[in-house]
């Protein structure tokens, strides 16, 4: 039977949010200027970010498997270690090339939030997750909050300080986790197949129960990607806002993203459930992009983030919540992992097309598009109504289905 989520549990998986958050953070800004240390190029600066998104789309769905089927902690200390690794090699440094290593071993390992995700759904009822979620997605917002300003003050010292707080604070989050988090009981979950297959995981994505959610996941995560690729140069070209002005919006942001789903979503999920937030969602996602297309102020720029915010809050722990349980505990690590994966893609289309929209039309172009992805979501919500779970039998089928075609992990 799962319980609340106890207290020794959630602290180390609130702070693996936080870290993943604040190392992102403090590399975003930081990165073009160290990386040009060693004579790097733009080119080359946007392929230290390809690299890792291409590295934990191919690992996301893997290390969930693997989870899924050996065990949540001794993956979730592997992907910990590994993103220790990955920023102590970032902060030597020395070569380009160990800057590319540093990235690519962070984004191999770099299943974290998948695993931690999964790990709730292990510990909780499905309707305590959006909620827990919630408070997981606050932990990041706290991250996405100080690693700009910590980075911005380490970076005085030197370009590798801030890589190596960030392998401290990595480390003391990997020491938590081994000491205050248990393996998860196992007891009476579906067996897992120990295959872990291309053919396993395609089917998995294409059931009706996941593919509605897992769709309207990618979807999200491409709006939200195609914000944060353009919002810096909407702001310095559009509005001809300061470097100042526009990193106080995104302060803003991130201090949305910890107030809202502690003190709003989690609430709304209480009272209406998830399947009702997420049409709410994508309406708020289009509204937001609408206000950004006719903002020609900071001010009206900083409502549409809010609006922007509130939708992210109610869609991302109400999905994160609907893959686990439309995959059930036997699947659900390699579920959450394919929305990794989905969002890592968006990770590499959303700069490509938010930057040639700026170039060839115009720097509010991506906002329009953006509204439209998100509308395509909101038809989808509404026109296509979630499928009724499995019967307990069927789930049980799943889970022992045959595996073949193994990738190797």
């Amino acid at each position: 039977m799962r319980t609340a989520l106890r207290s020794n549990a959630i602290i180390p998986l609130l702070l693996i949010n936080f870290v993943s958050a604040l190392g992102f953070m403090i590399t975003l800004p930081l990165m073009p200027y160290y990386a040009a240390t060693f004579n790097a190029d733009a080119v080359m600066v946007g392929l230290l970010s390809t690299v890792y998104a291409i590295c934990a789309f191919v690992a996301g769905p893997i290390l969930g498997r693997l989870s899924d089927r050996q065990g949540r902690r001794p993956w979730l200390l592997f992907s910990q270690l590994g993103t220790v690794i990955g920023f102590i090699l970032t902060a030597i440094g020395g070569s380009l090339g160990m800057l590319f290593l540093g990235r690519i071993i962070d984004g191999i390992s770099g299943g974290n939030q998948v695993i931690a995700q999964a790990y709730v759904g292990d510990v909780t009822e499905p309707q305590q997750r959006t909620r827990v979620y919630g408070l997981m997605g606050a932990s990041f917002g706290l991250g996405a909050v100080i690693g700009p300003v910590l980075g911005g003050l380490l970076s005085q010292i030197n370009y590798a300080a801030p890589f190596w707080v960030a392998a401290g604070i990595s480390l003391i989050s990997l020491i938590l986790t081994a000491i205050l988090l248990p393996e998860p009981d196992r007891t009476n979950r579906p067996a897992v197949s120990p295959n872990s297959s291309l053919s396993s995981m395609i089917s998995l994505a294409l059931q009706p129960r996941i593919r509605r959610p897992l769709a309207i996941f990618g979807i999200m995560a491409l709006v939200m990607g195609m914000f944060v690729a353009s919002i810096g140069l909407f702001m310095q070209l559009q509005l001809e806002a300061t470097p100042l002005v526009a990193a106080l919006c995104v302060a803003y942001y991130g201090v949305l993203t910890v107030v809202v789903p502690i003190f709003i979503v989690g609430r709304l999920s209480r009272r209406y459930g998830e399947q009702r937030l997420l049409p709410v969602g994508l309406l708020t996602l289009v509204i937001a992009m609408a206000i950004l297309y006719i903002a020609n102020t900071t001010a009206v720029t900083l409502a549409a983030v809010t609006f922007l915010v509130f939708g992210m809050a109610l869609l991302r722990p109400a999905l994160t919540s609907l893959i686990s349980q439309a995959a059930g505990a036997s699947a659900q690590g390699s579920a959450l992992g394919l929305g990794q994966s989905l969002e890592s893609i968006t990770q590499i289309v959303a700069p490509v097309l938010s930057g040639w929209l700026i170039a060839n039309i115009a720097p509010a172009a991506p906002w329009p598009v953006a509204a439209l992805v998100a509308l395509i979501g909101l038809v989808i919500v509404i026109l296509f109504p979630q499928p009724a779970a499995p019967t307990h039998e069927a789930a049980l089928s799943l889970a022992s289905e045959p595996m073949t075609n193994e990738l190797s992990a």
